[in-house]
């Protein structure tokens, strides 16, 4: 059974997809209760439930264009509409024949099959309700990783749309063709849901979900691909013998005893080989990179720098290379900083309180930001990375400097999939480890009065022996939808809480 809640939220985080997800129905005997007629543009229930997060439907009386209702198979449409003259008399481009064409077959729905068609979150899909399909808005490079979700399994390529009218590509061709669509949708199509010039909707038939999560999570082996292609003669082999005879940083001769003392910090915090100069970001940024990419990266990096005479590697300069490349850095950062920061400290200390020493869980795991309550605080603590690591792994004596937990428990070590249940405000919730990187992050989450809760500290040291600790908490679910705007201020003042908390308790342990 596909878990709507995880795969919307890979859907967000992965695929990087505009608003919610939507799941699309058709209806053939009723309209179920939980949705909410719109007189609106048909396709634009898709904008309704995306951005507005409603489950919205539309029907013979609830739409409000002859053209998408008829498309619809709700109402007989005008002459004008159902032989294309429409567009013929007022696109200049159409001839008749081509209008006649592009509004006949697949893409309209047998009159009077459904008694409607609705859209919903695909996170808040009634009860007993199974979407028919899944609608997403992206860029076209996420849109390429979506649509492709079939074809990587059985060769069958997306079908492709253009010039064709929106709400018969979502409603009508989905029923005719079991496939996934990409489509910048049609002007009018468009225009009812605000699509910004970079985005276009990919339609998947929910007979797909469950391959989503494999092509959203797949890291691909980039120097394999192009080990595979690249001809003989190709100047990527030569980039490549150069890389491979480079001295790595800390045996190559410094020019001065200050360039020496530079080398030995960025190699020392640094969880890869590099060959040159990297400024703190720019470790941190490749740390987050899955291995397989890391590992390429590094060097595509390093003569992308030489290239432009660069003195060192920076994240403003991976930024810029991954800008030449139509990609942003968040594309890239997939994984996660697993391994990449050793805890600082006395490993007996650590042991006595089971600390974990690698990292573990799911890398993919993070903090909703799209939740419908969402909140972050960051706070800078004058104290170092693994004194904080120790107050937050000792799970619990949570209650005994957070005013905000009255209990908590853990059962089992500090590591990925161990449970602990804890009361925090008015309620009680049982939580469960996510993610593990010592010394940088804890991220866990839980369930409780109706709503899905996940939560993650992150700790970033600072150059002056300080830790950057961010908290951030999201929530969702049906309960929480109803109170959206008072949660939103709890949970806001309770990430506030949770920083000054932690600051005061390490100063308390310090003295």
């Amino acid at each position: 059974m596909v878990d709507l809640l995880e795969l919307t939220d890979l859907l967000v985080r992965k695929g990087k997809v505009r608003g919610k997800p939507v799941g699309m129905n058709l209806f053939y005997d009723e309209v179920p209760k939980a949705y909410q007629g719109r007189r609106v543009d048909p396709c634009a229930i898709v904008r309704h439930a995306m951005d507005d997060e409603e489950r919205v439907y539309v029907d013979a009386e609830y739409h409000d264009c002859i053209a998408g209702a008829w498309h619809a198979g709700f109402t007989e449409a005008t002459p004008l509409v159902n032989t294309g003259a429409y567009l013929s008399d007022n696109i200049s481009a159409f001839s008749e024949e081509g209008a006649a064409q592009v509004m006949s077959g697949i893409n309209v729905l047998p009159q009077g099959m459904v008694i409607g068609i609705g859209a919903a979150p695909l996170d808040d899909m009634p009860r007993k309700v199974e979407p028919d399909w899944i609608v997403v808005v992206c860029d076209p490079m996420h849109a390429n990783t979506i649509g492709g979700v079939r074809s990587v399994k059985d060769g069958v390529q997306p079908r492709a749309a253009c010039g064709t009218s929106l709400c018969g590509e979502l409603f009508a061709v989905p029923h005719y063709e079991p496939n996934v669509i990409i489509t910048p949708g049609d002007q009018g199509g468009r225009m009812a849901n605000r699509i910004k010039p970079e985005e276009m909707f990919v339609i998947v038939p929910f007979e797909f979900a469950d391959d989503l999560h494999e092509i959203l999570t797949a890291v691909p082996n980039i120097e394999g691909l192009l080990d595979a292609t690249k001809r003989e003669d190709s100047e990527y082999w030569e980039r490549k013998a150069a890389r491979a005879t480079r001295i790595p940083v800390t045996a190559a001769p410094a020019a001065s005893a200050e360039a020496e003392a530079d080398e030995a910090e960025v190699e020392e915090g640094a969880p890869f080989t590099m060959t040159m100069p990297w400024d703190d970001e720019a470790i941190r940024v490749m740390a987050d990179a899955p291995a397989d990419i890391r590992s390429f990266a590094v060097g595509e990096a390093e003569d992308y720098a030489r290239g432009r005479d660069e003195p060192a590697v920076t994240r403003a300069l991976l930024e810029a290379q991954m800008a030449e490349l139509g990609m942003n850095l968040d594309d890239m950062l997939v994984g996660s900083a697993a391994g990449s920061i050793e805890v600082a400290g006395s490993p007996e200390l650590a042991g006595s309180l089971e600390l974990p020493t690698s990292s573990s869980g799911d890398h993919g795991f993070a903090v909703n930001t799209r939740a419908p309550v969402y909140a972050s605080e960051t706070s800078t603590i004058d104290a170092d990375v693994f004194s904080i690591w120790m107050v937050l792994c000792d799970i619990g004596s949570w209650p005994q400097w957070q005013p905000d937990v009255a209990h908590a428990a853990l059962h089992g070590p500090v590591e990925a999939g161990s449970e602990f249940s804890w009361k925090t405000g008015p309620g009680s919730v049982s939580s469960m480890i996510e993610r593990i990187v010592p010394g940088r992050v804890l991220a866990f989450s839980g369930s409780g009065m109706g709503a899905k809760v996940r939560h993650e500290f992150r700790l970033d040291p600072i150059d002056d022996g300080g830790t950057r600790v961010t908290v951030s908490q999201s929530m969702e679910g049906t309960a929480v939808r109803g109170m959206k705007r008072m949660l939103g201020k709890i949970t806001a003042t309770s990430m506030a809480t949770w920083t000054t908390s932690i600051g005061e308790r390490v100063s308390v342990d310090s003295t």
